[in-house]
Parts: C-alpha cells; sequence; structure tokens
C-alpha cells in the first residue's frame, strides 16, 4: 500500500527517509513492503509538500554519520530525543513523545500534565536533518502542523499505537469488566 501510493505520484522531488528501525508499529517490513508509523506520517507529509518519499534502510550508525554528512543523499532521519546529536541540527516539531508506556505502565501514577513527568525521563521523536534541509524542515513542521491540526495525525497515532494522545485508564477499565462479571454471574443464578 505505502510504496505503490508513493510510486504513483509524480513529482520534480524526492524526500530521502532514512529508516533505521525494524520494530512495529514504528517502521518494518511485512512481504517487501516498507510500513509503520513514521513511514504513513511521512508519507501523508509528503503528499501535502508534493514531494516523493523514498525509504533507505541503514544501520543507526550510518544514518547518523548521513545527517551530519551535506553530501549524503538522506534528508531526513527520525529519532528518539535526547540522542547523541548535534543540537545545531535542524529538527522537526516533536512527533510524539513515547506516552504509550508511561500512559499504561501497570503499578505506576498516571501523568496528567507536565508536571507529572518531573524526575522521569521522556523520549520524544523529531525528524532530524542537517541545516541543508532546513527549507524542507520548515515544510515538514507546516504539514505536521496542519494533520495535528485536523484530527488525522492523531487518527495514525490511534491506527499504530491503538490508542490516540489522551490517557488509557486500564486499571479502571479492567475494575469495571470485573464489577460486571460479577453483576452478571449474579443475574445468571
Amino acid at each position: 500500500m505505502f510504496s505503490t501510493a508513493v510510486e504513483a505520484w509524480q513529482t520534480d522531488e524526492n524526500i530521502i527517509f532514512g529508516v533505521h528501525s525494524k520494530t512495529a508499529p514504528l517502521e518494518w517490513r511485512n512481504n517487501g513492503v516498507d510500513q509503520g508509523f513514521h513511514l504513513e506520517l511521512m508519507s501523508r507529509i509528503g503528499q501535502m509538500t508534493g514531494k516523493r518519499i523514498v525509504v533507505r534502510r541503514k544501520t543507526f550508525q550510518q544514518l547518523l554519520a548521513d545527517v551530519h554528512d551535506d553530501t549524503s543523499p538522506i534528508d531526513v532521519i527520525a529519532v528518539v530525543s535526547p540522542v547523541t546529536i548535534d543540537r545545531q541540527l535542524s529538527q522537526s516539531d516533536p512527533i510524539y513523545a513515547t506516552h504509550a508506556k508511561a500512559y499504561t505502565l501497570q503499578g505506576k501514577e498516571f501523568i496528567h500534565g507536565w508536571h507529572d513527568l518531573a524526575g522521569k525521563r521522556v523520549a520524544i521523536k523529531n525528524f532530524v536533518s542537517n541545516h541543508k534541509n532546513a527549507q524542507l524542515m520548515a515544510e515538514i513542521n507546516d504539514a505536521l502542523r496542519q494533520l495535528k491540526l485536523s484530527g488525522e495525525y492523531d487518527r495514525l497515532v490511534n491506527k499504530w499505537f491503538g490508542t490516540g494522545r489522551e490517557k488509557v485508564d486500564l486499571s479502571n477499565a479492567q475494575q469495571r469488566m470485573f464489577w460486571l462479571a460479577i453483576f452478571i454471574s449474579i443475574i445468571w443464578h
């Protein structure tokens, strides 16, 4: 689905998207087709900017070297911040916080706002590029903001991660199901 849609576009410009992870739901290959959250998000950004997305798989070390190399064909990579990448590089607005575990970790308090993150490590995914692509990063940021405002970003997060940006209270849901099961068993007797 992803590669077919990308190959069908006829544009003069490409965005070479360097991919390093093969871990679902971020990006992986299924029957030879690249797919995942980052790829679908980047595909939508490509559609909005009129650019064709071309995926290049490399090791993480190769991608870090490429993002520092002005002559590299890699335009953009997705990384977790903080990472050992020079803060001088062009970065997009945050794509998402790796909030899924923080919000659903059993036995831990729920995170309701920034103040609840005090003393915790939080990973955030920024697209990153070198300064030769500053204009491209501005276009990516504009498209990313439009996707968030339209709600399409939340639909992608829900599709690949199973929930939107909202908090999921699993323990409360389990407790309600337990009481419902007891109630139903009482009725049947």
